[in-house]
């Protein structure tokens, strides 16, 4: 029998958030879509015990209460009914019921289209006849008969199944009350916050500032101002505040951390930065943030790139493009698997890859700030196209999208706006050069590209030792080769 395990968002999170959203008018039903909405990949089951925030065992127990005959259900048979048919076991018709009667809903619901295909038609007509919504509170009685209502009211013996169901955690139920007014203040006192909605606003404000300096301003100094935010956030997360603040407070962490994250592993601190990416997935998970989380495997992706682990590059552009579809961090998934690709040798991968990203991104509105980290704009695709591009060794269009990020990253006045993509843009049109047997070029390129002084340098690193490569085995003789080969042994010191 499988072992019941729990994945997914914090039961404390599922507190705060069922609490929020039945305090306004929501049904099982609907929770249950939010659930699902945000974790695609779990069943519908799964999704109605989230919806009432309840364990296996409370879901066996209360189960059981319903149905005093033996065997009596068990937590073990429970996740085997929600992991089918990805394992575990087919519920029979008979379950599928009492599932709806513990959960409030219909059988039908209980399944996705492609698990109800799997029954047969009689199956099927009885699944489709089984429906437990009238003991949901929030249910609209209205539009269903009363007299269906009282019959299946009189065959459980109740009018809320879950009047009986322990409280989560700790807590002791209030004694009942028909105040009329008391609902409202339930409400007023989970709303309640000691946060303003102007401090709410600053903090998204400064978390959004602070991602835009990321592609110039100093790494350390940086570093030290995001992280004095974060110190800010953390005490305010400490205060009494309502669920919506508590979501919005978690958000500018998610966000400060992800950027703290970027920023260690810049100045070389792995395992350290590794870490952060990890905080900042959990803020994320923590705050229903998808969109965190997907950077969070894209740094993942990033870290395995510059280390050599191209299959893991891979994965974690996977796992990032199932968290979040909606957004740009989705194309620069796509970038990094094309990296991948390429360093992996898969030439067609690397175009497929690239193509689909162009085409989402084309879709997207133009970002007002494409300096900001974590947005990705057409400049910054061009960047990710030519690195791929490199690494799958098409040279010619490695060194067309060189010149563009290097024409694209200066300012009105000069001022290159985005220093550590042109460096790599440099190495890049120095990697081509050495490839084409032009020495001067390669060694021009190479060395200017090492002068700047704010740098990605895990990144950095990783496509100078490939020039190196190039011009020891095309001009192992040449004093440009070891002037450019000492430069490059002083920045790993």
């Amino acid at each position: 029998m499988a072992k019941a395990s729990e994945t997914g968002p914090s039961r404390d999170l599922r507190t705060r958030r069922v609490a929020h959203l039945r305090a306004r008018g929501m049904t099982w039903e609907q929770l249950a879509d939010v659930w699902m909405a945000d974790y695609p990949e779990i069943s519908p089951r799964v999704a109605f015990r989230w919806a009432l925030n309840r364990t296996h065992q409370e879901i066996a127990d209360r189960w059981n209460e319903l149905d005093a005959g033996r065997p009596a259900m068990s937590k073990s048979r429970i996740y085997e009914f929600e992991i089918w048919p990805r394992g575990g076991r087919r519920p029979s018709v008979a379950n599928l019921i009492m599932l709806a009667r513990v959960y409030q809903t219909t059988a039908r619901r209980l399944l996705g289209d492609h698990e109800f295909a799997r029954y047969n038609s009689t199956e099927q007509s009885q699944i489709e006849s089984a429906d437990f919504r009238q003991h949901d509170e929030n249910f609209d009685h209205s539009k269903h008969d009363a007299s269906e209502r009282d019959s299946i009211d009189r065959a459980t013996g109740r009018a809320s199944t879950y009047d009986r169901l322990p409280p989560t955690g700790n807590a002791t139920p209030e004694p009942a009350s028909n105040t009329p007014w008391e609902t409202q203040e339930l409400v007023d006192r989970i709303q309640a916050s000691d946060v303003s909605a102007n401090t709410l606003e600053r903090l998204e404000s400064v978390a959004f500032e602070l991602c835009c300096q990321y592609p110039y301003k100093n790494a350390m100094e940086l570093t030290i101002e995001a992280r004095n935010w974060l110190r800010h956030v953390g005490r305010l997360l400490h205060r009494p505040v309502g669920l919506r603040a508590h979501r919005e407070l978690l958000a500018s962490a998610g966000w400060l951390t992800l950027l703290v994250g970027c920023l260690e592993y810049d100045q070389g601190m792995r395992s350290v930065a590794d870490a952060t990416r990890l905080a900042a997935r959990q803020l994320g998970e923590e705050a229903g943030h998808n969109e965190i989380v997907a950077w969070s495997h894209e740094m993942s992706a990033w870290f395995a790139l510059t280390q050599g682990r191209y299959r893991n590059v891979v994965d974690a552009a996977e796992a990032g493009q199932n968290a979040d579809t909606i957004h740009s961090v989705r194309v620069q998934l796509l970038a990094q698997q094309a990296k991948a690709l390429g360093r992996m040798g898969d030439v067609d991968g690397v175009r497929r890859s690239l193509e689909l990203g162009g085409q989402i991104l084309s879709s997207m509105p133009r970002p007002d700030r494409p300096e900001h980290h974590f947005l990705v704009d057409p400049n910054k695709w061009n960047f990710y196209a030519m690195d791929a591009y490199r690494l799958a060794g098409d040279d010619e269009r490695a060194r067309e999208y060189a010149h563009e990020v290097l024409a694209k990253g200066k300012g009105e006045n000069g001022t290159e706006l985005a220093p550590m993509r042109m460096a790599e843009a440099r190495l890049t049109l120095g990697v081509v050069a050495a490839r084409s047997g032009e020495l001067d070029e390669a060694s021009t390129n190479s060395l200017s590209a090492l002068e700047f002084g704010r740098r990605s340098m895990p990144s950095l690193l990783m496509i100078a030792r490939e020039l190196d490569t190039e011009m020891r085995e095309r001009f192992p003789s040449e004093q440009a080769t070891w002037e450019f080969r000492d430069r490059l042994r002083s920045l790993r010191t």
